[in-house]
C-alpha cells in the first residue's frame, strides 16, 4: 500500500465524530495498524507472511478480509490476537498499535525488534498477554503499561531495557506473571509490586537492581516463583518472605545480601529450589531447612556462614544438589547426608571442616560431583579402605585428598616393619658380598 492511501484513510477517520466509534471504523483501524506493523517490521522478509497484504482495502472491510493473515485472529468484528513469535520480525514497533484496542494477546517474542516500546501500548486496553521477550528492545518500560487493567502476563525479558521498573506496574491487579529478567534495569524494586495479589511468578534476575528486597513481597500470597538473582541488592532477606506459603522457587543468588538466613524459611513446605549463594549471609545454616522435604536444590555457597552442617539436612529425601562450599563451616561431615539417595552434587569445599568423609556416603550411588578440597583450614579427607575407594573411583568429578594411612602402634607390627626395612636394605646394597 502507498503511504498516501493510508494518509487518506487516517484523514477519513479524523473527521469522524469520535475516532473509531462504529464497529466498521474499529475494524478498519485494526487493519490500518496491521499494515503499519507489516511495513515497520519488514513484513516482506518474515518467515511466514501468508495472507498479509498492503493492498488498499476500501472502507468498510469485513472480518473475512483478515481471516487468512498468518498469526492474526478476529472475533466479533475486531482483531483479537496477533501471534508472530519467532517469525524474523525486524525493526521498531509503530505508534499505530494504539489502534489495536481489541487485541487480547500480542506475542512478538524471539524476533529482532529494536527501538523503544511505544507509549501508545497503553491504549491496547483489552490486552491480557503481552510477550515481547528475546528481542533487542531498548529504552525504558513505558509507565503506560500500568493502564492495562486486564493484563495477566507481562513478559519483556531478554531485551536491552533500562531505567527503573515503573511503579505503575503495581496497578495491574489481574497480573499473574511478571518477567523482566535479563535486561539492564536499575533502581529499586518498587514496593508497589506487593499490590499484585494474583501474581504467581516474579522474575527480575540478571539486571542492575539495587536497594533492598521490599517487605511488601510478602503480600504476594499466590507467588510460586521469586527470582531476584544476579542484581546488586543489599540488606537482609525480609522475614515476610516466609509468608509465601505457595512458593516453590526462591532464588536470590549473586547479590550483596547480608544478615542471617531466616529460620522461618523452613516453613515454606512447597519449596523445591532454594538458592541463596554468592551473597554475604552470615550465621548458621538453620536446621529447620531440613523440614523442606520437597527441596531438590539447596545452594548457599560463597557466603560467610559458620557453625556445623546441620544433620537435619539428611531428611531432604528429594535433594539432588547440595552446595555449601566457600563458607566458614566447622565440624565434621554428618553421616546423615548418606540418606540423600537422590543426591547428584555434593560440594562442601573451602570451609573449615575436619575429619574423614563418612564411609556411609557409599550409599549415594547417583553422585556425580563430590568436592571436599580446600586450603589449610579445610582438613577433610576420603577414607582409604578398599570399599570407599572403589566407590569414589566411580564418581565422575571428585576433588579432595585421601586420608593418610593410620600410624602403626602394635609392637609386633612395628618389629615386623623393621625386619622388612632391614631386608630391603640388604637386598638393595648387595648384602651377599
Amino acid at each position: 500500500m502507498k503511504r498516501s492511501a493510508l494518509a487518506l484513510v487516517a484523514l477519513f477517520c479524523a473527521f469522524a465524530p469520535l475516532r473509531a466509534q462504529t464497529t466498521d471504523q474499529l475494524l478498519y483501524a485494526d487493519w490500518e495498524a496491521l499494515v503499519a506493523l507489516y511495513q515497520a517490521l519488514d513484513g516482506d522478509n518474515w518467515t511466514d507472511n501468508t495472507g498479509w497484504s498492503t493492498a488498499m482495502l476500501p472502507f468498510p472491510i469485513e472480518e473475512s478480509d483478515l481471516e487468512d493473515w498468518f498469526g492474526v485472529s478476529t472475533f466479533n468484528g475486531r482483531v483479537t490476537q496477533i501471534s508472530l513469535d519467532g517469525n524474523n520480525l525486524t525493526g521498531s514497533l509503530p505508534e499505530e498499535i494504539s489502534n489495536l484496542s481489541g487485541v487480547t494477546i500480542f506475542k512478538l517474542s524471539n524476533n529482532s525488534l529494536t527501538g523503544p516500546i511505544p507509549d501508545e501500548i497503553g491504549q491496547m486496553t483489552a490486552l491480557r498477554e503481552l510477550s515481547l521477550y528475546t528481542n533487542a528492545l531498548a529504552g525504558s518500560i513505558p509507565p503506560e503499561i500500568g493502564q492495562l487493567a486486564n493484563l495477566n502476563g507481562l513478559r519483556l525479558s531478554r531485551n536491552r531495557l533500562e531505567g527503573p521498573i515503573p511503579v505503575e506496574l503495581g496497578n495491574l491487579a489481574q497480573l499473574t506473571e511478571l518477567r523482566l529478567n535479563h535486561n539492564m534495569l536499575s533502581g529499586n524494586i518498587p514496593g508497589e509490586l506487593g499490590n499484585l495479589g494474583l501474581l504467581s511468578a516474579l522474575a527480575l534476575h540478571e539486571n542492575g537492581l539495587t536497594g533492598t528486597v521490599p517487605p511488601s513481597i510478602g503480600d504476594l500470597s499466590a507467588l510460586t516463583e521469586l527470582i531476584l538473582s544476579q542484581n546488586q541488592l543489599s540488606g537482609s532477606i525480609p522475614p515476610s518472605v516466609c509468608s509465601l506459603g505457595q512458593l516453590t522457587v526462591l532464588a536470590l543468588r549473586h547479590n550483596g545480601l547480608n544478615g542471617q538466613i531466616p529460620t522461618c524459611l523452613g516453613s515454606l513446605a512447597n519449596l523445591t529450589i532454594l538458592n541463596l549463594g554468592d551473597n554475604a549471609l552470615a550465621g548458621n545454616i538453620p536446621s529447620r531447612l531440613g523440614e523442606l522435604t520437597k527441596l531438590t536444590s539447596l545452594r548457599v555457597q560463597q557466603n560467610n556462614l559458620t557453625g556445623t552442617i546441620p544433620s537435619e539436612l539428611g531428611n531432604l529425601a528429594n535433594l539432588t544438589a547440595l552446595r555449601l562450599g566457600f563458607n566458614r563451616l566447622t565440624g565434621t561431615v554428618p553421616s546423615e547426608l548418606s540418606n540423600l539417595s537422590t543426591l547428584q552434587i555434593l560440594s562442601i569445599h573451602e570451609n573449615q571442616l575436619v575429619g574423614m568423609l563418612p564411609t556411609s556416603l557409599t550409599s549415594l550411588q547417583g553422585l556425580s560431583t563430590l568436592w571436599f578440597h580446600g586450603s589449610s583450614e579445610q582438613k577433610v579427607c576420603a577414607p582409604i579402605d578398599n570399599a570407599f575407594q572403589q566407590w569414589l573411583g566411580q564418581v565422575p568429578d571428585v576433588m579432595g585428598p585421601n586420608c593418610d594411612p593410620a600410624p602403626v602402634t602394635d609392637p609386633a607390627r612395628l618389629l615386623y616393619a623393621d625386619w622388612e626395612a632391614l631386608a630391603a636394605l640388604y637386598n638393595a646394597t648387595d648384602g651377599d658380598n
